[in-house]
């Protein structure tokens, strides 16, 4: 039997695809390949714990790089302050 312990929420599929700007559809490759540290499957479901990893591949185009690959990086991205009245 295999315990799993959480420590906060994992992230789904989608919160993972808009924090690094990449496509649920690129995530989910990702995910089945093995490319993220901190993906499993629950259910049929792709979870991702909130510390997870995207391993940069041999032939990566730099996406990755410029976006966030973790949760604590996608935290310390700039806002846009909101327009004074």
């Amino acid at each position: 039997m295999i315990r799993i312990v959480v420590h906060s929420p994992p992230l789904t599929l989608a919160e993972v695809a808009k924090m690094t700007g990449v496509s649920k559809q690129r995530i989910l490759a990702l995910a089945q390949n093995n490319r993220i540290d901190g993906a499993f499957r629950l259910s049929g479901c792709w979870l991702f714990s909130s510390n997870y990893r995207i391993k940069p591949g041999k032939n990566n185009g730099g996406h990755l790089k410029r976006r966030a690959a973790t949760l604590e990086e996608y935290k310390a991205l700039p806002r846009a302050q909101p327009l004074s009245p």
